[in-house]
């Protein structure tokens, strides 16, 4: 089990385990028994993944995709052992309760118009209109959206034709939402098609044990072009910024947009507020309340000024052209060349990841965002060698201060590694550290980018023995930052 996280978790994840009888139990390095459940079983013989010039014997395993509930304490990996012939503990619970599912920390359901409410079972708030899937059309090219100069929208309220639960355990529930949407076949620069055709949406809905965050995984059956769907969640009012993390963590974003009327009056272009991100945006008042919104691999949202401020979600966005000419929001030349690409149509079925999760002004929620797209990762083998070296468990790097691990790599030179730290947060962060496993790395300098060694100015590198006085130690290098600036980066050179 390898967590890439500074800081300690606990996290649900799946894997697959190798297993030649069924009933087992699963231990910690300590012999703590850990929960899981199994989600799907298959056979697998051990003899196709070998080649040999001779007759191979059969050798039949039970390939397990399980779901476990495990934790990390640092950067590094431990251990789980799988003890076969000896029955888990059984765990009893639900989160399914009529059509609304809920773990104790947040509560959603499925409202007759289609769009969710979510509450928050701590603070008691409840988020209204949410997920309200909206697709318009999108006459623009690779490099811009564009609507059509006579365009409209079509929403998945009223679109819901049928629900079901998937599973509910004591670990994991989830509900599926099937919604068909009669969108336009395709879109010119004039207006959006007469024809018509169905755009299916299958929305699975996930809450898992002790968890805040909603899961949801969309899978859309795309038969139109020229078109652009995102998904909704409205923030309840009319907010003044929203926040999004970018390259080096979070920036805040206005939601006033004075230079859109500008650029109507003299740029060429007109401005309007899509936008980027890497793991999230959100939405907050000014107190911190609000949401935010993970996603995995979708680059793109937009801030809706409407009764309330709404931030969507692009899930797909579809253009037939590198390049168009006289767009609605950009006049005159073609911004590419005319070369046609199909491909970008995106026909067929896609399958997009998000998650929602409240947030007050103590929600750590820049931390959940690095579990949620990095999550502690598992691998198994039906064979392995138990006569290595390696130990039952490695811990690397520890800090409870906030950093993320921007990098860990060789250096160039193959003199040692380069750990570079990174502050995430929209602030300057004062007396932190990060400690190291000086039983591995003997020294630790600082380095710029470019992995030259530089003076260290506010970092203060030292060694710590153990409480008993011993020299030898496995967490003693510490590294003390007396500031590193928001979104910044601190890189060492670790060498043994």
């Amino acid at each position: 089990m390898f967590s890439a996280c500074l800081a300690p978790r606990q996290q649900i994840i799946e894997t697959d385990v190798y297993v030649k009888d069924r009933t087992f139990a699963i231990y910690d390095g300590r012999g703590e028994e850990t929960e899981y459940e199994i989600v799907s079983c298959e056979r697998f013989n051990l003899k196709d993944t070998k080649v040999s010039f001779t007759p191979i014997p059969d050798d039949w395993y039970h390939k397990m995709r399980i779901r476990l509930r495990c934790g990390a304490s640092c950067y590094g990996y431990q251990t789980l052992y799988l003890r076969e012939g000896v029955p888990a503990a059984e765990k009893e619970g639900s989160m399914i309760r009529g059509e609304t599912l809920d773990n104790g920390r947040v509560a959603v359901w499925v409202e007759a118009d289609g769009s969710f409410t979510i509450a928050d079972r701590e603070s008691g708030r409840v988020f209204r209109n949410q997920h309200i899937l909206e697709d318009d059309g999108n006459a623009g090219d690779e490099y811009d959206y564009s609507p059509s100069l006579n365009d409209y929208a079509v929403t998945s309220l009223g679109a819901l034709e049928k629900r079901s639960v998937l599973e509910d355990t004591p670990l994991q529930a989830s509900m599926e939402f099937c919604y068909r949407l009669r969108v336009p076949e395709t879109t010119t620069q004039k207006a959006r098609g007469e024809t018509l055709c169905s755009l299916e949406v299958a929305i699975v809905v996930t809450l898992r044990k002790e968890e805040k965050m909603v899961y949801f995984t969309t899978r859309i059956d795309n038969r139109a072009k020229n078109h652009r769907l995102q998904v909704h969640f409205d923030g309840g009012e009319r907010l003044a910024m929203h926040v999004a993390d970018i390259q080096l963590g979070e920036i805040e974003r206005e939601n006033v947009f004075a230079l859109t009327k500008e650029s109507e009056r003299s740029w060429h272009e007109r401005y309007y507020p899509v936008f980027d991100n890497h793991k999230y945006s959100g939405l907050k008042d000014e107190d911190g309340r609000g949401f935010v919104i993970y996603n995995k691999g979708l680059a793109q949202y937009e801030i809706h000024q409407r009764e309330t401020t709404h931030l969507a979600l692009t899930l797909l966005s579809c253009v037939g052209a590198m390049g168009n000419i006289d767009l609605k929001y950009r006049s005159g030349r073609r911004s590419g060349s005319a070369d046609q690409t199909p491909a970008s149509q995106m026909q067929g079925i896609f399958t997009c990841e998000y998650a929602f999760m409240p947030v007050d002004e103590n929600t750590d929620y820049i931390q959940a965002a690095e579990s949620y797209v990095n999550p502690i990762r598992a691998v198994s083998f039906p064979e392995y060698d138990c006569g290595g070296s390696l130990p039952d468990s490695l811990m690397l790097f520890r800090s409870t201060d906030g950093l993320l691990v921007s990098a860990f790599k060789e250096a160039e030179d193959q003199k040692g590694g380069i750990l570079r730290l990174l502050n995430p947060y929209p602030y300057a962060k004062k007396d932190v550290s990060v400690t190291v496993n000086r039983h591995l790395f003997k020294t630790i300098t600082c380095t710029d980018l470019a992995e030259r060694q530089t003076g260290c100015g506010e970092v203060k590198i030292g060694k710590k023995n153990n409480p008993d006085g011993s020299a030898k130690a496995v967490f003693s290098g510490e590294v003390e930052i007396s500031r590193i600036g928001r979104n910044a980066l601190l890189s060492l050179r670790l060498e043994q």
